[in-house]
């Protein structure tokens, strides 16, 4: 806190603050497909003070770190990395930033085309003969 030439006082947090900015790449678009197996990576550049905080989601559910999947926030950016991709990682990605200046998020549509086994079918041929008694009964 300081003084100001009419005496009052000044802070300077105030002064300082600029609200998120989300940016990215033009070479990343909004709406991009991949194929099953594949990895999803996002990365974008977010600017702010003081420092925003972020965070990512799936479908408006907030994605929780995995072997496939991770995120990492640095000074200035931000990305996200899905391995192995399944039909279940298709769908809306969004990255949000935030501190007490503003917000701002960007979103990405991930569509995930491939061949995709729902409920693998396994056959079993059994070969068996009838006991004794069924022969009997079934003559």
């Amino acid at each position: 806190m300081t003084y100001n030439v009419f005496g009052g006082t000044l802070n300077l947090t105030h002064l300082c603050s600029l609200a998120p900015k989300i940016t990215y790449d033009r070479a990343m678009r909004p709406s991009f497909s991949l194929m099953v197996g594949s990895s999803i990576y996002i990365e974008v550049n977010i600017s702010g003070q003081p420092r925003p905080s972020v965070c990512w989601f799936h479908n408006d559910t907030k994605i929780e770190e995995s072997n496939r999947v991770s995120t990492e926030t640095a000074e200035g950016w931000s990305s996200l990395k899905v391995k192995a991709t399944t039909a279940d990682d298709a769908g809306a990605y969004k990255v949000t930033a935030e501190n007490t200046a503003g917000f701002d998020s960007a979103e990405f549509q991930v569509l995930v085309k491939g061949i995709f086994l729902v409920h693998p079918v396994i056959y079993i041929t059994v070969a068996c003969s009838l006991p004794k008694f069924c022969q009997f009964l079934t003559r």
